[in-house]
């Protein structure tokens, strides 16, 4: 007997150590024979919304009902509660709206919402698109129910090399820190929850070993499912206080003694002293794995153990005598709002960001001091580290600090007495939301306050938050005065609460300082400057204009066109056709010749509905002269043939791009080059390196508009084909993915629309040739969306809804 006492031991204390190992919360302590089962008292009876995708569900793939489900993992462990589930397998974020939406519909009432974001969309998708969409997932509980709590779950380990590369690796480590360590920059999100790191074995592999089944990712035999949930509740209500759930049946006392009256039923062994022997042992296992790793996770980044909800630390040495980084000068634009010192990013962001700091620390250097130094104005009382650097004077708005190796906290009281403030920087940042909210977001950490980092984390923070999509969605040619820039405008101001974020902002509403809503000068003021500021950065103007010089051969390239490397210039944005007298620009379906307008409406209407544009206006008359424009935040001209690319060309004083030019240009000044009379062009992005579905418009392949329009046969010159690509998201503005470009700064060469270029086909030159891809074609392939890709198969007159051209000029 007392051999197989301690064999039984021997075995309990090898499953306890591999346990053990990983285990980051305290072990509960139950009798043997019991499963125990941590029981929340904190989330007793409450209700909770739970929207995921394939791991989530009540059944797998082939219908077997999934036991035990997270539904039942979390209504055992939080008593009298009630979970509500809507999942979906292969449902991303942006998928899961419609879960979600469905989910409030009927609970309004809920406690919480646990948001399962799947791994499934970042395949395809960029980081800014998929944490926009996890966002708009959390916004739309709060906008649903404010007191609802909102609980977002990381993405969870994933299937591994096979079905994944490197680059997808890094944007889902980068969505995991972002969520981890500030909350992906928004307050609709109570809880973040690593998830990740709980499930990943072994550490630092990128993989949920024996937490998954076979294909490394879904834990249908429940072992995964438990450690989610388990971590969920223990992030969002603190570790289980009882483990009481007995899952076998209790030995039957002696015949005629009740279960009580003998002792023998809440023992539940086979002999009371063997389980007294056991208990003493396991007790003291407990002990020693409650002590090693109580309230701490593997930082797989870091490769370290930290604790629990505080986020990594940041090593700043307080005292040290500091050097200032010298900043260059900018020009002052005629807003007298000085340039960013970060080079790249979105201009739309770029635009908002000078508007912001003309309300905020300043907007321009005064008496040789950066913006960047700028302190809140008043008196200075704390000054640990020696960074005050003096007051601003000559007009010039409040204090200033020296030194960029870390955000300066100097303390500065407005009036004697009042509370103070250590808001510093172009920006303002307050000690605390640098460290917690800003710093974050760049890999330079909280110890670095230069300039350029001062300027990239509100350029990611603010992408974080979507103001990018607005601003774009609102166009490149935005009128302060045209109502629905203002409802633009107000709804980043305030449901996106960038006033909140900046108070002097409208509808900051601080104080007793004002809101600065719709009516207010405030209010027109911040657009007006914000229109004039995005015109700066584009290097446009408000309208359509043509080169004022003329021919194809230019001393210097326009400000619409790239210079590649001193030899020819190259349209930066897919072109658009207008009148070369009025610059009336041409309509999406519009094609140069009225007859082939009035023969499309002789195609058989299948469907009858959306009825055909009817064609009108002075671009369908004789008097019309195509021209082409390349400018931003325009849908790209299609329904051209290489007639008409030729023409417009010419008559913007220009030429089509040879394949060769269009090639070098698409692959970047450090990409893979060709020479002239190449015929081997390799399949490679403008970005360079791994392909990354979703940076360029190249993810479109279950959009195509014939088939949504419910064509049985594809009439590719349906006038109607060009709409419903806008309609349904298919085609995208010029310029609107800001990735899907390299240091030319020429943008959507692979993906959106088709390109003619001047080859023609040595297989037959009676045809033309397109290059790039459109949104809806396979990605790889000599057909695919790349910089190599090629279409031949069309003659010169051939023309349809997925076709369009840029130009370019040669450099004298």
């Amino acid at each position: 007997m007392k051999a197989k006492i301690i064999f039984f031991l021997v075995f309990l204390i090898l499953i306890i150590g591999l346990v053990g190992s990983v285990l980051a919360d305290p072990v509960l302590v139950g009798t043997v024979g019991v499963s125990p089962q941590g029981v929340h008292e904190g989330c007793a009876g409450k209700r909770f919304g739970l929207v995921g995708a394939s791991n989530t569900v009540d059944q797998d793939p082939q219908g077997n009902k999934v036991h035990p489900s997270m539904r039942e993992i979390l209504e055992q462990s939080c008593p009298g509660s009630t979970v509500f589930l809507n999942a979906m397998g292969g449902y991303g974020p942006q998928a899961q709206k419609s879960l979600l939406s469905s989910l409030l519909a009927q609970h309004s009432d809920l406690d919480y919402v646990i948001l399962d974001v799947s791994v499934n969309q970042i395949r395809e998708s960029s980081l800014e698109d998929y944490t926009e969409d996890v966002v708009e997932l959390a916004q739309m509980v709060k906008e649903k129910n404010p007191n609802i709590k909102v609980v977002v779950l990381t993405p969870t380990p994933f299937k591994g090399p096979n079905y994944w590369s490197q680059a997808q690796q890094d944007k889902q480590d980068a969505f995991n820190q972002n969520l981890l360590n500030n909350k992906l920059g928004t307050s609709f999100i109570d809880y973040a929850v690593d998830v990740y790191s709980a499930l990943e074995d072994p550490p630092g592999s990128d993989s949920c070993g024996r937490y998954c089944k076979g294909d490394n990712l879904h834990f249908y035999d429940g072992t995964g499912r438990k450690v989610v949930i388990k971590t969920m509740l223990d992030t969002v209500f603190g570790t289980p206080k009882t483990a009481t759930v007995v899952t076998n049946t209790p030995v039957s006392p002696t015949a005629g003694v009740s279960p009580i009256s003998s002792g023998l039923a809440a023992e539940n062994c086979l002999n009371k002293q063997r389980c007294d022997e056991i208990d003493e042992v396991w007790l003291k296992i407990v002990s020693w794995i409650n002590v090693a790793r109580k309230n701490h996770i593997w930082d797989t980044v870091r490769n370290e153990w930290r604790q629990k909800g505080v986020p990594p630390a940041v090593t700043v040495t307080p005292g040290v005598v500091v050097t200032p980084t010298p900043v260059p000068v900018p020009s002052v634009s005629a807003t007298g709002i000085a340039p960013l010192a970060m080079e790249g990013g979105d201009p739309y962001l770029r635009a908002f960001m000078r508007m912001i700091t003309k309300y905020e620390g300043t907007a321009k250097t005064c008496n040789g001091i950066s913006p960047y130094q700028i302190l809140v104005g008043g008196s200075v009382s704390s000054d640990p580290q020696g960074r005050y650097g003096g007051k601003l004077s000559g007009g010039c708005y409040g204090n200033y600090f020296n030194g960029f190796d870390g955000h300066p906290k100097v303390a500065v009281e407005w009036n004697p007495g009042s509370p103070t403030s250590n808001a510093a920087g172009r920006y303002q940042f307050l000690a605390s939301s640098w460290e917690n909210k800003y710093a974050p977001l760049s890999s330079k950490g909280a110890n670095d306050f230069s300039p350029q980092n001062q300027d990239e984390v509100v350029h990611n923070w603010l992408k974080n938050q979507g103001i990018d999509q607005l601003l774009r969605d609102a166009g490149a040619n935005s009128d302060p005065n045209d109502e629905s820039f203002r409802d633009v405008w107000q709804t980043i101001m305030e449901t996106k609460r960038i006033g909140k974020e900046w108070a002097s902002l409208p509808y900051g509403c601080y104080n007793a300082q004002g809101c600065y809503k719709r009516d207010s000068q405030r209010f027109r003021e911040s657009a007006e400057i914000y229109a004039q500021l995005l015109k700066e950065e584009l290097g446009v103007s408000s309208s359509p204009t043509l080169p004022s010089t003329g021919g194809a051969t230019f001393s210097a390239c326009p400000s619409d066109m790239a210079n590649i490397d001193d030899e020819y210039c190259v349209d930066k944005w897919e072109d658009i056709v207008v009148d070369k007298t009025t610059l009336q620009q041409a309509s999406y379906n519009w094609v140069s010749d009225p007859k082939l307008v009035n023969g499309q409406k002789l195609l058989p209407p299948n469907p009858p509905q959306p009825s055909y544009p009817e064609a009108s206006g002075t671009q369908f008359s004789s008097s019309f002269v195509p021209a082409a424009v390349s400018m931003p935040g325009v849908f790209p001209q299609t329904y051209v043939n290489r007639n008409i690319a030729e023409t417009a060309c010419a008559n913007a004083g220009k030429r089509l791009c040879t394949r060769v030019e269009w090639y070098n240009a698409c692959v970047g000044p450090t990409g893979q080059k060709v020479a002239a009379g190449a015929t081997t062009f390799p399949e490679v992005m403008p970005y360079g390196g791994t392909r990354e579905s979703g940076a360029c418009n190249d993810n479109k392949q279950n959009l195509h508009p014939p088939i949504i329009l419910g064509q049985s046969q594809v009439l590719t010159q349906d006038p109607r084909l060009a709409g419903k690509a806008q309609e349904i998201g298919a085609a995208v503005k010029t310029g609107e993915l800001s990735q899907c470009t390299n240091e030319y700064g020429v943008f959507d060469m692979a993906g959106n629309v088709d390109e003619i270029v001047s080859d023609t086909p040595v297989e037959n030159k009676n045809n033309m040739m397109f290059v790039g891809g459109y949104y809806s074609r396979a990605q790889t392939g000599i057909n695919g969306i790349h910089c190599g890709s090629r279409i031949i198969a069309h003659g010169a007159s051939y023309y349809d809804y997925s076709v369009g051209f840029r130009c370019c000029a040669t450099l004298s």
